[in-house]
């Protein structure tokens, strides 16, 4: 997860793949951004570990903890709370950035003092990855219901307000695609 911010704001930016990370660093010491954070770290709802498929032919972004992957490589990566991690930056956060490829209800469970003090989200909402991580979609609408987030469609460059029923209704509109996602906006009631 990373987000962008001024030279006045904070980056925190949480990356658990070695060869991203790397490549993450690099570009931090070539722009010579001295605002972000790097954290080396997967996020769940408890610390642990976990073998990370890592998709190595097509997109060296979109590696996952999905269980409906049989991976030719892997490694293994520590997982940590969002809590345990985001604990030494104290305050309030004005955006929380996920693409995490379906693990994001395990993520937003180890969140519960992250997403209190939270005022955005931008999420990818993406029903079928979620679903192979051992998880139901309406969780993670759930989640963000419990914290007063409203949820807004990124539609073409605009946020159009929506609801949890139009989220799961997409669901279903989006199952016979191949990367049935959509990216929300949630914004703290």
């Amino acid at each position: 997860m990373s987000v962008c911010a001024d030279v006045s704001g904070r980056v925190i930016s949480i990356e658990p793949e070695p060869e991203n990370l790397r490549l993450l660093k690099k570009n931090i010491d070539t722009n010579n951004a001295h605002n972000i954070t790097v954290i080396a770290s997967g996020v769940g709802a408890s610390e642990g570990s976990a073998e990370l498929a890592l998709n190595d032919q097509w997109n060296p972004g979109m590696h996952s903890l999905r269980k409906d992957l049989n991976p030719t490589n892997t490694v293994k990566i520590k997982i940590s709370t969002l809590d345990s991690l985001l604990k030494d930056f104290p305050g309030e956060i004005d955006l929380l950035k996920m693409d995490i490829e379906g693990f994001e209800v395990d993520a937003l469970m180890g969140a519960s003092e992250t997403l209190a003090r939270t005022k955005n989200v931008m999420i990818e909402f993406t029903p079928k990855f979620i679903r192979a991580c051992g998880r139901d979609p309406e969780q993670l609408l759930s989640i963000f219901e419990t914290y007063n987030f409203l949820p807004y469609l990124i539609n073409d460059g605009k946020l159009e307000m929506c609801t949890s029923k139009f989220l799961i209704d997409i669901d279903q509109k989006l199952a016979h695609k191949e990367n049935p996602q959509v990216d929300i906006f949630y914004i703290r009631s």
